[in-house]
């Protein structure tokens, strides 16, 4: 959803938005106000360093912002009367230098040098825009939405805002893909970690000997950090610090109270191919054969049930695998999140119908 328009003459800010309809857009021009823009920069701690890319601009003002903080900034709009507007707000701003606005689908832009998206669309916009966020922005690009949500990935943290809708602004980071089998050596031991992602949720086990523990944590970036203790067989405190930088883990790891150097390494199982997806009996329709395909452009996916489905909401992270298939509706996805190994495990989730439910994966024949 785009920001309000300033008349070259007129400066009117409103206490609260109004929506001012525009029956040309997939998302109705309203305005933002100031306040909520000093937030919005504010929540991304945007500095001289940051390429910002905003999109759905219309008037420029969160790039101006940005720009003026010595940020590179980028807007992106369909509606050229908004960056007209946009264009001569930056010219008396005297950032012209430091801003670019496009008449562009956001769907096609590349978004791939951003450290910071701003973004007031809707939240089906949002949700949609999603899995371009993940396969395009690198981890640690900070992301932050006015009122829209992303549906089931949660924010890393809300700002109250009195002068944003729903008094919301949002803010995440994209998450290091951290899904698989992390394994090194601490205090003279082999340690094993487990994990499924979901966005920047990560669950699994360490183990170590006879000893394990079930873990979940969140990934801020590439930041990796986890406190558990091993029972089971010899009792062990475990901490990790580290960096997630592909299929390496570096920091530091520390072991019934010995810190040393971490360096843990990540072995996969090829997610590419098909795989048999298998519920429990009560669960049966919900069954299936999911096929992975990974080009230049990234993954795609297909889904074969009842019958088959394009997935287009699809998240790879190691081996680990999150994607939603219709098959009760379009607005009651099941959802399965897991980690496909020769014969791996994960979980589906509806929220209409209140179920949390385990299934088998095992790769299928050729």
């Amino acid at each position: 959803m785009k920001k309000l328009t300033l008349a070259l003459i007129f400066l009117i800010v409103p206490l609260f938005a109004d929506e001012v309809p525009d029956q040309d857009l997939d998302v109705p021009y309203e305005p933002s106000h100031p306040k909520v823009v000093e937030a919005m920069i504010k929540a991304a701690a945007v500095t001289g360093q940051d390429t910002l890319f905003d999109l759905g601009c219309g008037d420029g003002r969160i790039v101006i912002a940005a720009a003026k903080l010595g940020a590179r900034a980028i807007g992106y709009d369909i509606d050229e009367q908004r960056l007209m507007e946009a264009r001569e707000r930056a010219h008396v701003a005297g950032v012209e230098s430091k801003v670019e606005f496009r008449r562009e689908d956001i769907f096609k832009a590349d978004l791939s040098k951003a450290t910071v998206v701003t973004m007031y669309l809707l939240d089906e916009i949002n949700l949609q825009m999603r899995p371009r966020l993940f396969r395009m922005l690198k981890p640690g690009t900070r992301v932050v939405t006015h009122a829209f949500h992303m549906s089931d990935w949660k924010p890393d943290s809300f700002i109250e805002n009195e002068r944003a809708r729903d008094h919301k602004i949002m803010y995440w980071v994209i998450p290091a893909s951290a899904g698989g089998t992390w394994t090194w050596k601490a205090g003279g031991q082999d340690y094993r970690m487990d994990l499924i992602q979901k966005f920047q949720v990560v669950t699994g086990t360490i183990r170590s000997g006879n000893s394990s523990a079930n873990i979940e944590t969140k990934i801020n970036g590439k930041s990796f950090t986890v406190d558990a203790t091993l029972r089971g067989g010899k009792e062990t405190k475990v901490s990790i610090k580290g960096m997630i930088d592909g299929d390496r883990m570096t920091g530091n790891v520390e072991t019934a109270g010995v810190r040393s150097a971490l360096d843990a390494k990540r072995t996969l199982t090829n997610p590419e191919g098909k795989w048999r997806i298998e519920m429990a009996e009560t669960k049966k329709v919900f069954s299936g054969n999911l096929t992975l395909v990974k080009d230049a452009a990234g993954w795609t996916a297909e889904f074969e049930a009842d019958k088959r489905y394009a997935i287009t909401d699809l998240y790879v992270w190691g081996d680990s695998v999150y994607f939603r298939v219709p098959i009760l509706g379009a607005e009651n996805p099941a959802i399965y999140t897991g980690r496909l190994q020769n014969e791996g495990t994960g979980f589906l989730t509806n929220d209409a119908a209140s179920f949390t439910t385990s299934f088998t994966v095992k790769k299928a024949a050729k």
